[in-house]
Parts: structure tokens; sequence; C-alpha cells
């Protein structure tokens, strides 16, 4: 991907935009450059649990997300196609202010998966993603493992794939 950083935060920001689950956590696309991404989550009432902090599973989807984000820093997410297929989370401190969540890849690691998709026009990746508050504290680690297929476009429904709706 050979964009400005401007223009891939915007790009980043809007594929977050248009994931419908997405949509109550406001989530901000901060910075984002070839093999690196940051996000961040502002503190809302409806991601809190009884105890006033973050529900577990806004960590996990803040961390599922960034690191789904970090592939599109370096492959188009329109044209091609993303999911996780394994998850891990450990929590760290509780928290109920602004998070941060960043992930990164060195360059190489990137061109060896990008050859690696060109030739056999799929592959896994495994993805580290810490979720920080302001403060610095660590509040969870996620590491995920997304599959990647060259030339599968990711908008997709029901109405376009009838037999999703007959429980293929």
């Amino acid at each position: 991907m050979t964009q400005t950083a401007d223009a891939l935060v915007r790009s980043l920001q809007s594929f977050v935009e248009n994931i419908p689950f997405a949509k109550g956590l406001n989530l901000k696309v901060n910075s984002a450059r070839a093999g690196f991404v940051e996000v961040r989550l502002e503190p809302s009432p409806h991601l809190f649990n009884h105890f006033g902090t973050y529900q577990a599973g806004v960590y996990f989807t803040l961390g599922e997300i960034t690191g789904g984000l970090l592939c599109g820093t370096f492959l188009d997410l329109s044209k091609n196609l993303l999911i996780t297929q394994n998850s891990a989370i450990e929590f760290g401190q509780a928290a109920d202010g602004i998070l941060t969540a960043t992930a990164e890849a060195a360059l190489l690691d990137i061109e060896k998966l990008l050859a690696h998709l060109k030739a056999k026009k799929k592959a896994s990746t495994s993805i580290d993603v810490a979720i920080k508050s302001l403060n610095g504290k660590a509040v969870a680690h996620c590491r995920n493992e997304y599959y990647l297929r060259l030339g599968i476009p990711r908008s997709f429904s029901l109405a376009q794939n009838p037999a999703s709706s007959k429980g293929i």
C-alpha cells in the first residue's frame, strides 16, 4: 500500500465505521503506517460492567479489530478476505478511561507474508496487540491469528449468499 499516512488513517477509519458491531464503540484510528496501527477507545457507560470498568468483551473487540486493522496497513481489506481464526487475551489492570491499542509488524515479515499470499492466494498470520490506559498501564494483551485470502471482497450478505440462509 503506497498511501500517505493520513490517507491510510482515513481508509482504516472508514473500514471500522462500516463494521456494524463496532459502531457503538466509537473507535478512532489515531495513527497508521505500513506495519503499525494505533486505535483509541473513549469511555462510555454502555461499555462498562457492574464494577464501573470496561466489560471484558470490550477489550477483546478492541484487540481483535486493532489486529485486523494492522493487516489493512499492507493489504486492501475492501478487496481481500480477512477472518479471525483464533484469539487469546490476557487481562491486566481494570480500566475505565481512554484506552489505546497498538499493533506492529516488522516490514520484513510483511514482505514475506505478501510474497506467500501472492504465491498461494491465502495465508495465516499472528498479530500481537497491546492495550494500555492513557497512563501507560497494561490493560490487556491479545494475540490474534488471521486468515487472509486474496481477491475475495469483504462485502457480503445473506442475500448475496443463498446457501448461508439455508444453514450451509
